[in-house]
């Protein structure tokens, strides 16, 4: 039976607060979901009653649960009464290895490894922090560590450079090394296309030149 109490709680798993791969928004649903599940981990709140507590639209409703459910936090079964459908029952899935925490741990010293052998061998706290941050932000790590080979390739290696390429990486919202590699091609494609219509335009001018 579904929780009535308001001074219930429900127990959210730490690795869905911490998976960037989905929205705040869904997070708050399965907090929501959480709070009235009963034993079996299922409760059954109208869509009314969810835009009413939370405070949100329908269509933003139904947009999270699918993203919840896309990603396998919630089940959604569709309850029947003498063959017509009555409500959904929404099941709670825990999944423990939603986001591996120990996967960061070896990658996290990875890149501080290639950081020391080319930025400075004797890396700062504040450093290490920095580098933490960034893959706590969602940036891969070999985007992380092709940053430090532009510093390197500029004659720039300071900590305060590869920020400024990575604050660069945020505005495009580039987060992975092949989102960089498309950007990239892109702006040499868009850039020799850009060279290519002014020596066009050159030529014209030389040409019209000729004849006045």
């Amino acid at each position: 039976m579904q929780n009535k109490n308001s001074d219930g709680f429900g127990i959210i798993p730490k690795a869905v607060m911490l998976d960037k791969n989905i929205h705040v928004i869904a997070k708050a649903v399965y907090a929501y979901l959480s709070v009235y599940a009963d034993n079996d981990k299922k409760c059954f709140p109208t869509r009314q009653k969810m835009q009413n507590d939370l405070n949100i639209s329908q269509d933003t409703i139904s947009k999270y649960l699918k993203q919840l459910e896309n990603c396998g936090y919630i089940e959604r079964l569709s309850e029947r009464k003498k063959g017509k459908f009555a409500h959904n029952t929404y099941k709670i899935i825990v999944k423990s290895s939603a986001v591996n925490f120990n996967d960061n741990e070896p990658k996290t010293n990875n890149i501080k490894d290639y950081y020391r052998k080319n930025i400075n061998a004797d890396i700062k706290p504040f450093e290490e922090k920095q580098i933490e941050q960034w893959l706590n932000d969602g940036y891969e790590g070999d985007l992380i560590m092709e940053c430090i080979n532009i510093a390197v390739k500029n004659n720039k290696p300071t900590l305060n450079y590869i920020c400024g390429i990575i604050r660069n990486l945020r505005k495009s919202s580039i987060k992975t090394l092949d989102e960089y590699n498309r950007h990239e091609q892109q702006r040499k494609s868009e850039t020799k296309n850009k060279f290519s219509e002014n020596s066009i335009e050159n030529e014209k001018s030389k040409i019209n030149g000729l004849y006045l």
